[in-house]
């Protein structure tokens, strides 16, 4: 009996140690803590918010999502956790569990619609995450709004047997836009306003070091994305509606607003000049459509006001100079009362005013 069970205790022995030898090191790794934190009040830091509290807090029913991911020297995912916060003035903290050696580390935030549990809508889908070389950031077919800030963040770190903490703090990858849009109703046979451009960006990938690459999509100079639209039928106790455009760095993009005239059933379509910009992260530019502008002898004009989150803002004025389609068309004006309650607040005013001095 005692021979039996010696011979079961010395082949589940053997068994233990073929099972550790045909294991490889890099199939038994000891994982080290590493607590993430992340900062995300620096991704909108430089934008001047249009009225308190429309950038920095995520509206009723939205979260600020944290995505932490860490790739080891050849670019593999060791380690990705994911977290919730409610605004950009909150901070996010993550666990990791990674072997010894150094990693790049890179941070992705955005806002969505839901909760942890259950995120309804979003406005940035990643994929590709296995890899570093693969990993990218692309826009959905949802307008966002003020929602489609994204923020980025890269850092490398060596993971040692000691526990440590490390500190990231995104910044926005992208520029902001605030296109407003006065005197809506000045004409009744208008029905659709839109800001247009000629090329765009809709996703992000990143290098071996974790810098993020733009892609940058061209329909030879087609003015063929819409950033913004607006029906005034749906406005019609404001004069004036502002908008927020969050868009990636994209060098040499025409802007310009189009707007739809119904006359006699059919309709025509007038657009204005267009303005180009070399956008970059973290500017903000203003553009104004003015359907009645009293200090311009009451044409409509297309104002715009470069970097107006710096002291360094420039002012450029232009009318609408082209119609789609051939012949002359008169605008009719309103008849009836137009509510001269604007959408645009005195921060808009006043920022105007400021940037025109």
């Amino acid at each position: 009996m005692k021979q039996i069970m010696k011979k079961i205790l010395f082949l589940a022995v053997m068994t233990v140690v073929a099972f550790f030898a045909s294991c490889s090191n890099k199939e038994i790794e000891v994982g080290y803590s590493l607590n993430v934190k992340v900062d995300p009040s620096e991704v909108v830091a430089p934008f001047v918010p249009m009225n308190a509290g429309d950038l920095d807090a995520c509206p009723k029913g939205y979260m600020l999502r944290v995505h932490v991911f860490a790739y080891n020297a050849e670019g593999v995912l060791k380690g990705s956790a994911v977290s919730y916060i409610n605004n950009y003035g909150s901070k996010a903290s993550v666990d990791l569990h990674l072997p010894i050696g150094k990693y790049t580390l890179i941070t992705v935030t955005d806002v969505i619609k839901g909760t942890a549990q259950n995120v309804t809508l979003e406005y940035w889908k990643i994929s590709g995450e296995e890899n570093i070389s693969s990993l990218k950031v692309s826009e959905t077919d949802y307008i966002s709004h003020q929602r489609g800030i994204l923020g980025i963040a890269n850092g490398q770190y060596n993971v040692t047997t000691q526990n440590a903490t490390y500190t990231m703090t995104p910044k926005a990858a992208g520029a902001l836009i605030v296109s407003l849009i006065r005197n809506i109703h000045q004409y009744s046979s208008v029905t659709y306003y839109e800001l247009d451009v000629n090329r765009n960006s809709d996703y992000l990938s990143f290098n071996s070091d974790g810098d993020y690459l733009v892609a940058v999509k061209n329909n030879n100079n087609s003015f063929d994305w819409r950033l913004s639209t607006l029906e005034p039928a749906d406005y019609p106790d404001y004069n004036g509606i502002y908008d927020y455009i969050f868009l990636l760095p994209v060098s040499n993009i025409s802007f310009h607003y189009s707007y739809k005239q119904r006359v006699s059933g059919s309709d025509k379509w007038y657009k204005t000049s267009d303005r180009i910009y070399t956008l970059k992260a973290g500017e903000e530019h203003m553009f104004v459509l003015d359907m009645y502008d009293s200090e311009n002898s009451n044409k409509i004009t297309f104002t715009t006001y470069n970097n107006v989150n710096t002291t360094s803002s420039s002012r450029q004025a232009g009318g609408f100079v082209e119609q789609y389609n051939a012949g002359n068309v008169l605008l009719n004006k309103q008849d009836a009362d137009i509510d001269t309650h604007s959408a645009s607040s005195a921060n808009i005013v006043d920022l105007i005013e400021t940037l025109e001095q």
